[in-house]
């Protein structure tokens, strides 16, 4: 008895470490490299992970010219589409973004003086939370 006691602490205590270990954000800039052969597997990272490694970005660079907001639709969006200067162009988007988690987005860029000065919002999922997430 006193053995499976043991094991159920081992696995529980090793899935919340692997977990906390899930939530530390990085402490390089994923977005530095502009390179189109760099490819960032943040798939498996938690959305707010994400969004805080993308705030930080653009707190370490001088305000962007446009900014793109969304989901997936405009994920894959960057400037060689756009037709513009990468350094000019900055895709805050979020795989499964709510409309209301791109405006808290925006306004938390805007609270820190750090809102591009054109704005690119996608509009197809316009949940109050992200899909199968609430906040």
């Amino acid at each position: 008895m006193i053995r499976v006691s043991l094991f159920c602490i081992l696995v529980v205590t090793s899935v919340l470490a692997l977990y906390g270990i899930a939530l530390i954000t990085p402490q390089g800039d994923p977005f530095a490299d502009k390179s189109q052969t760099n490819f960032i597997g943040l798939g498996k990272m938690p959305q707010p992970t994400i969004a805080s490694l993308k705030i930080r970005h653009a707190q370490r660079h001088r305000n962007f010219d446009i900014g793109l907001f969304g989901n997936s639709r405009l994920l894959m969006v960057d400037a060689k589409a756009i037709k513009v200067a990468p350094a000019r162009l900055f895709n805050f988007s979020l795989s499964s973004e709510s409309f209301n988690g791109t405006v808290q987005l925006i306004d938390k860029l805007a609270e820190q003086s750090k809102l591009p000065k054109i704005l690119v919002v996608g509009l197809d999922n316009l949940h109050l939370q992200r899909d199968n997430v609430p906040f």
